[in-house]
């Protein structure tokens, strides 16, 4: 008995002293490190990075009475669950009560983050000398070389009383994923914005908004898009269909929300096209609207023949 006794005391003493070890081992830890990147997509708002900085819109009146347009995120997240297309979100606060009125560009990057607000590192943007810097100036930096960017500035009509988003630049680097044995990563992008109101979904279809199609991008391949000349009064060739923000709207807080899409080329993006466009009231403002959209304008519908039932 007293053996046992002597064994289970050692035993005790053994256990606590390998507890104390493991305690002490634990406090001289160095304490974890917080994680300075993040992966995912931003959204930018604010002076143009990729194209000569131009005076942004807040000295442009906004005659608009109502806010419309055609807010597509909802069926491009619906019809990219049925297609083989991957999306990317992000959303960013805007403040219209500001004094600096309306952001001149907005852009939309995917790829990895810092949060500490420094820059990894920059050497892909070399030849884009203004890039880095506006692109830190509208609150991005980039950790490395990006998945993909777009940015698209917010240009007036005439008479100010609507809105389009012209393409400035696009750059695809890698695909989002790959859905196929297919080692084609050749994708069909699109982009689509909405403006939101404190309060509404990212998927009201009563909030202005609007879409771009860039068409099938290679990675490595990049678009910079000419810009009309002011003189000519004439818009760019690619553009986004109108939209308006009203003049309340305007100088109230808004969120815009951006849905980034890639599609395989081919059949899937013209199935992915046809479910986000064939909505009637959609197709009604794409056969109405002024400006061009890299897709086939919808055949109207056959007339009923005259004269009815006799």
């Amino acid at each position: 008995m007293m053996k046992f006794c002597h064994s289970f005391a050692r035993l005790v003493s053994l256990s606590a002293l390998a507890l104390a070890i493991q305690s002490t081992e634990a406090l001289a830890a160095p304490p974890p490190k917080p994680s300075s990147t993040i992966d995912g997509t931003q959204v930018g708002l604010g002076d143009c990075a990729f194209t000569p900085r131009r005076l942004g819109l807040g000295s442009i009146l906004v005659t608009s009475i109502v806010s419309q347009g055609f807010n597509l995120i909802g069926n491009a997240l619906t019809a990219a669950g049925r297609d083989k297309t991957w999306t990317s979100s992000a959303s960013r606060n805007f403040d219209g009560s500001q004094e600096s009125g309306l952001p001149q560009c907005i852009q939309v990057v995917r790829g990895k983050f810092r949060v500490d607000g420094t820059n990894g590192n920059q050497s892909w943007a070399r030849q884009w000398p203004t890039a880095v810097q506006g692109l830190n100036d509208n609150g991005l930096y980039l950790d490395a070389e990006p998945d993909f960017i777009f940015e698209g500035m917010l240009v007036p009509s005439k008479d100010n009383s609507a809105l389009a988003i012209r393409p400035t630049f696009a750059y695809f680097v890698r695909p989002s994923g790959k859905k196929s044995a297919s080692s084609d990563l050749t994708r069909a992008v699109a982009v689509f914005v909405a403006f939101h109101k404190p309060g509404d979904t990212i998927t009201n279809e009563g909030s202005p908004g609007t879409a771009i199609v860039l068409g099938p991008m290679s990675p490595g391949s990049f678009f910079t898009f000419a810009q009309p000349r002011t003189d000519t009064g004439q818009n760019a060739s690619i553009e986004s269909p109108w939209f308006s923000i009203s003049a309340e709207d305007a100088k109230s807080p808004l969120t815009v929300t951006v849905v980034q899409t890639e599609t395989q080329p081919g059949s899937p993006f013209l199935a992915f096209l046809a479910s986000v466009f064939n909505d009637d009231p959609v197709r009604q403002g794409l056969e109405a609207a002024t400006t061009a959209l890299i897709i086939p304008a919808p055949k109207p519908k056959a007339a009923a023949p005259a004269g009815g039932d006799s």
